[in-house]
């Protein structure tokens, strides 16, 4: 018996070790083995937009791709600026470093904040050598791969998000209207969780969020002048629905119904069809809204976890924003994380068990297939198979609504209500 436990412990040990240093060299493979040799989208728009901040232009109406060919980045065939402006502030410090370094450090903090977010979601919630394997799988995700592939800012937001939702556990309401406050500067969508307040009728967090993003935004026009307002005039280029690019389709519904609509009438989508993929849209976000806020409202009447909540609005939040990218997948770690300590507890739905296997095997295959077909010259098929990011965020939606609507399977109860 001892040399049985003894082996199981040496096996576990192994495990956590082989699963650290798996996450590990691949997080060094994504973020900080190779610097390209132009700077491209979306880093360059980020370092370009705040140089032109820094510089007094406006760079949400001044044409950006002269200061980028100056300076030697590659910004495509985008124009103007699109963040918020207090994102394109925070990101005038990198603009005192050339392109490439800049790059080096972005990447760099990248990295440092998944693994936070990782350490956060997980310490203390479950054994060493599950969290290494869970953390393994969360850096082998095909989303965090585009995320460290055009340096976006979505792990960032992860980092933010799950720092809000420790501190509504452990009930420093204050602190967690300040991290959404600050989530809702940067990227605008995550005012999408003053729900989680209102749910929860946290008011001091709503109220601390709300004057927290108020104050920020006033500092922000204090500190970079009029030119903030210009980006209310930008928002159209990131609300109005677009089906994504080839190979990363939009996995919003709003984008994903435009792209389907031109799938069936071509060129003729934006005319003949554009009025009813709109309205299959906003049905469509109604019904995900419906059904969050029945599983939300079912589980609080049964008193199930109160933060089960939160990884179904997440995964709800990356589903109505109208244009999100794969890489806004990233952000559904959270809603993975809550399904693997539930499930390690014993106390998950085999249902939403299934559904996140699905959805994460779905995105690797999806990912790898498409990668390969555009390598052999086969775009056609390779957005064919990209397809699956959209079928992997509908079911990620899918595992996290079970877990909150079928609610904790916990062994005691089953018994208790046997006998």
């Amino acid at each position: 018996m001892f040399l049985w436990i003894t082996a199981a412990r040496e096996a576990r040990f192994a495990a956590t070790v082989v699963a650290l240093a798996l996450a590990f060299h691949r997080l060094y493979a994504l973020a900080l083995h190779r610097t390209p040799r132009t700077v491209s989208l979306d880093f360059s728009l980020f370092y370009a937009s705040s140089l032109a901040m820094r510089n007094n232009l406006g760079p949400y109406w001044v044409d950006l791709r002269p200061l980028a060919e100056q300076i030697g980045v590659n910004l495509g065939s985008v124009r103007f600026a699109t963040y918020p402006p207090t994102f394109i502030w925070m990101m005038e410090p990198l603009t005192r470093f050339e392109p490439r370094t800049a790059y080096r450090i972005w990447m760099a903090l990248s990295a440092a904040m998944l693994a936070a977010s990782l350490a956060l979601m997980l310490r203390q919630r479950m054994p060493a050598y599950a969290a290494s394997i869970f953390a393994a799988l969360a850096v082998f995700y095909s989303p965090v791969r585009i995320e460290f592939h055009f340096a976006q800012s979505q792990i960032l937001l992860l980092f933010l998000l799950t720092a809000m939702m420790r501190a509504m556990e452990t009930r420093r309401d204050a602190l967690a209207g300040f991290i959404l406050s600050l989530a809702v500067l940067l990227k605008a969508f995550p005012a999408f969780l003053f729900a989680c307040f209102a749910v929860d009728r946290r008011w001091k967090a709503a109220a601390v969020a709300a004057t927290a993003t108020a104050a920020g935004f006033a500092l922000t026009v204090l500190a970079v002048g009029r030119r903030a307002l210009d980006f209310f005039s930008a928002l159209e280029l990131t609300t109005v629905a677009v089906p994504g690019a080839s190979g990363l389709p939009i996995v919003g519904i709003s984008g994903a119904t435009i792209r389907m609509a031109g799938y069936v009438a071509g060129t003729a989508a934006e005319t003949r069809l554009s009025s009813a993929a709109h309205v299959a849209a906003v049905v469509l976000d109604g019904l995900v809204l419906a059904l969050t806020a029945r599983a939300i409202f079912i589980a609080q009447r049964r008193g199930d976890n109160p933060y089960h909540p939160f990884g179904l609005l997440i995964a709800a939040m990356v589903l109505l924003v109208p244009n999100a990218w794969p890489h806004y997948m990233t952000l559904l770690l959270i809603p993975f994380a809550q399904l693997a300590i539930a499930s390690w507890r014993g106390q998950a739905p085999r249902s939403a068990i299934r559904f996140a296997i699905a959805a994460y095997a779905i995105a690797e295959a999806s990912d790898a297939a498409a990668l390969s077909l555009f390598a052999h010259g086969r775009p056609i098929l390779a957005n064919a198979a990209a397809e699956g990011l959209l079928i992997s965020t509908i079911l990620s939606f899918v595992s996290a609504h079970q877990l909150v609507l079928r609610g904790p399977v916990i062994k005691e109860s089953i018994a208790r209500a046997i006998t």
